[in-house]
């Protein structure tokens, strides 16, 4: 009887000391995971480019001259068409040409073209509508990728109010 009550007391003692070790565990995983995503994300920051977009006049024509800030290389950089809404004439959009490489520090001046909803071609490489004599505000949406090959998304607001500048936002298409 007694060795039936030790035996007991014994299996009681074993089934909390591994239900603990048991939960000790399960917050050990939890922090070392933690820890993996913190890592993964400072090594993302850590090649993460970041783009300023500005309207300069060069030659008689305005180019969207993109300057990457970040701390990697940008590429594949694509502009979302901007449109255009008039309250007195047809709509139009602005197309831009594609930037292959960005490096650090490095600028690139975009092209761009300005269409009617008729499809004419209007002004190439007038930006009048998203520079500060504008009548209105446009969001310019850029996407890029880093040298891993993660796609982001960055939205410039332009025109009457000035530039504000986002946040650079990871993506998961191009």
């Amino acid at each position: 009887m007694v060795i039936d009550v030790l035996t007991f007391v014994v299996l009681t003692l074993t089934l909390a000391v591994v239900f603990w070790y048991t939960v000790v565990t399960h917050r050990m995983q939890r922090a070392v995971v933690a820890q993996s995503r913190e890592l993964v994300r400072q090594r993302q920051l850590s090649n993460m480019p970041a783009l300023v977009a500005d309207i300069k006049r060069l030659n008689g024509a305005d180019y969207l001259q993109l300057t990457n800030i970040g701390k990697g290389v940008a590429i594949n950089i694509a502009i979302d068409d901007v449109e255009i809404r008039y309250p007195t004439l047809q709509p139009g959009h602005i197309e831009f040409n594609k930037v292959l490489m960005l490096p650090v520090g490095g600028t690139a001046s975009v092209e761009s073209d300005f269409f009617i909803t008729s499809g004419d071609a209007a002004d190439r490489n007038s930006l009048t509508f998203l520079g500060p004599h504008a009548h209105f505000d446009a969001d310019v949406n850029i996407r890029f990728q880093d040298i891993e090959g993660t796609n982001y998304l960055q939205t410039v607001r332009m025109g009457k109010n000035g530039y504000r500048h986002g946040f650079v936002k990871p993506t998961d298409a191009p």
